[in-house]
């Protein structure tokens, strides 16, 4: 997943501007009310605002819903992670060619015994989090959003969000018993497999740089991680 700095806002003063609900000129964050009306904080949230002194609220899963489905977030591209609306970056061509390639190998390999999701949402426990990852496979008959319980892998393509990738959400997969996850580094051509979620960690960790590898649920069934870059130029 690609993501913007970690100076820029959760919720952008840009998109706030834009779907605000105007009250004596200032940018607006909109939350729920108890009557089911919507409140008006006069607040816009950064990443930068975790180390201030007051840490704001954050979002539940709900009232993100809520904006999305009033059209707050229509022009925005994001995931949800411990209440707070991370914005990505559109996909360079790298990373899309890669996200291309694997959505090729996933649906040739899995697709009679898995739900292939590109960028599809996650629902977790903790009721504040719901990552999109670049692409998850999880159990054929579900509706909606997927669980933890229904999830075969997440996979993440990293380029600019590598560090993030690799640790917030590391940790966050972890400890929501994601059962395998996927870090596909674009740069260096690796597929990082993270698998037995432990507490905060996985305890199987293990980078490949070449060979073929595959899914702890269907051991049968391999890909070529060369396949994954196909078409790469160098870097």
């Amino acid at each position: 997943m690609e993501q913007l700095s970690s100076s820029s806002c959760f919720i952008s003063e840009q998109l706030l501007w834009r779907s605000r609900i105007s009250r004596g000129g200032a940018p607006l964050l909109v939350s729920k009310h108890p009557t089911r009306r919507f409140t008006i904080m006069p607040r816009v949230m950064c990443l930068h605002s975790a180390a201030a002194s007051h840490i704001p609220r954050g979002l539940t899963v709900e009232e993100y819903h809520e904006l999305i489905e009033t059209g707050f977030l229509d022009h925005a591209r994001g995931e949800l992670i411990d209440g707070f609306f991370i914005q990505m970056h559109p996909q360079s061509p790298r990373h899309s060619e890669v996200v291309k390639n694997l959505t090729l190998l996933l649906v040739k390999s899995f697709s009679d015994v898995a739900k292939i999701g590109p960028g599809t949402p996650i629902s977790l426990s903790d009721g504040k989090s719901e990552p999109e990852p670049d692409m998850t496979l999880s159990k054929q008959r579900i509706y909606g959003h997927p669980e933890p319980r229904d999830i075969f892998v997440v996979i993440e393509v990293s380029n600019s969000s590598l560090d993030f990738d690799s640790t917030t959400k590391l940790t966050k997969y972890a400890t929501s018993g994601i059962p395998e996850y996927w870090i596909i580094d674009v740069n260096k051509r690796t597929v990082r497999i993270l698998r037995n979620p432990q507490g905060n960690r996985f305890m199987y960790d293990e980078v490949f740089f070449k060979g073929r590898i595959t899914l702890a649920a269907f051991p049968k069934k391999e890909m070529d991680i060369g396949d994954i870059f196909l078409g790469l130029p160098a870097s």
